[in-house]
């Protein structure tokens, strides 16, 4: 309910959290909320004031272009999920161009496992982006750059964590460090690696991964308890 949802947001104001939600993913659900409540979903949580910089939403699939003008008007972050939906067959492919257009914040997401399998976050970069270029008829429509940043810093932005996703003194030490002679890669100029990172890369091009500081993934290897 509304009610509902005024709580959690007010939690979520209180404490300088991010409350995620999915939103807008099929067009039925759309349909059914204004069925019962004669209004589109994301229109009515805007006029309700229930979508900020804090909000994380996932999908967003069927949106109009009012919608989107006001989600980015409040800075919402929407979160990608461009494989998952895909395979759930939603019918359609967000207006991730306008939304980036509007102010809003794009960053990427795998959904559950159910609706993904892999989990792998690089597929899913690459998936939206030909899913993109697709829909559109262009193949220019987002560059291999605007997937990175959704990747990397886009991404961090939407968890609300100041500088997550940067490489920076100051910024939280969550970063990842990339084996340039993998397979996947084998770049012929260093120039083409953010192309070749998005198009190309497989996982198994990730040697370190550093989370606050310290190592789980070290030399191709997992640490410690989590590899158990």
């Amino acid at each position: 309910s509304m009610d509902n949802m005024s709580l959690a947001v007010d939690i979520s104001r209180r404490y300088n959290t991010v409350l995620h939600m999915h939103l807008a993913e099929t067009r039925k659900e759309v349909y059914d909320y204004m069925d019962e409540h004669g209004k589109r979903p994301v229109l009515d949580l805007l006029d309700h004031n229930l979508i900020d910089n804090r909000t994380n939403m996932a999908h967003c699939v069927w949106l109009t272009k009012e919608e989107i003008e006001k989600i980015g008007k409040v800075r919402g972050n929407v979160s990608w999920n461009s494989v998952s939906n895909h395979k759930l067959g939603v019918g359609g492919v967000p207006a991730i161009p306008e939304l980036m257009e509007s102010g809003a914040n794009i960053g990427l997401g795998t959904d559950s496992n159910g609706s993904n399998n892999s989990l792998n976050l690089l597929e899913t970069a690459k998936h939206g982006s030909l899913a993109i270029k697709n829909s559109r008829w262009d193949a220019s429509v987002l560059t291999s750059r605007d997937i990175f940043h959704m990747l990397t810093e886009s991404g961090g932005k939407s968890t609300g964590m100041k500088d997550l996703g940067k490489i920076k003194v100051g910024a939280p030490a969550d970063l990842l460090t990339i084996d340039g002679n993998n397979y996947s890669l084998n770049m012929a100029r260093s120039s083409d690696f953010i192309n070749d990172l998005v198009y190309s890369m497989s996982p198994s091009a990730i040697r370190d991964v550093i989370i606050k500081g310290k190592f789980v993934k070290k030399d191709f290897k997992i640490q410690g308890e989590i590899e158990k």
